[in-house]
């Protein structure tokens, strides 16, 4: 939101700021029983986060400026032969050929999580920011940890506090904020014409 603020010159409407407020205070709750601050990497790994998530950012707001142009699933495409060929040269620089002898389980399970944790939701996220921006596709993102909590409570069986449950309120409430913003401000844009037009044949 603040790229495309700053960069692009992007209205953010105060529906989007709020719900932004929400799921980041959400997000907060979420996490801050497990925050600490002990060991001294902890500095380190906390800019490498932070790293990661403006490089996110820069990423999801070039890909609403060229998304537009090539369409969501040549950009997808594009972007995923990149990705493959820098894993393809990490790959031969850090491990012998030999690596690539795995038993078949570790291909199904490869297969899986790159299709439906790598290729799919990259589609679906293009497909997003396509249809509702940039922005509006990152703040509807942040419901991803919230998911992750609640999986690991369900297959992994790890506990959740009441302060977790409170912080995925917060994030689903934004969320939910977004969407309505989303749903008024299309209602306007349909709105509008008609209004025009009317004033038209009246004049």
């Amino acid at each position: 939101m603040l790229i495309s603020t700053r960069v692009l010159n992007r209205r953010i409407s105060g529906a989007q700021w709020l719900a932004m407020a929400l799921a980041y205070a959400g997000i907060v709750l979420v996490f801050a029983h497990d925050l600490d601050f002990v060991g001294r990497a902890v500095w380190l790994g906390g800019a490498l986060v932070m790293a990661a998530a403006i490089s996110q950012a820069i990423y999801l707001v070039a890909s609403g400026e060229l998304v537009g142009r090539l369409g969501s699933l040549r950009l997808v495409a594009l972007a995923m032969c990149v990705s493959t060929g820098f894993c393809a040269v990490q790959f031969l620089l850090l491990k012998p050929m030999s690596a690539l002898i795995q038993p078949l389980q570790v291909y199904n399970l490869s297969a899986i999580n790159a299709v439906f944790c790598t290729v799919l939701p990259v589609f679906l996220t293009m497909i997003g920011i396509a249809r509702i921006g940039a922005p509006a596709a990152s703040q509807a993102g942040m419901i991803g940890p919230v998911s992750t909590m609640f999986l690991g409570w369900w297959l992994l069986g790890e506990p959740i506090t009441s302060w977790q449950i409170a912080g995925s309120a917060l994030v689903m409430t934004g969320i939910t904020v977004l969407g309505m913003g989303k749903v008024s401000g299309k209602a306007v844009a349909e709105k509008t014409p008609v209004q025009s037009a009317s004033v038209k044949s009246e004049s």
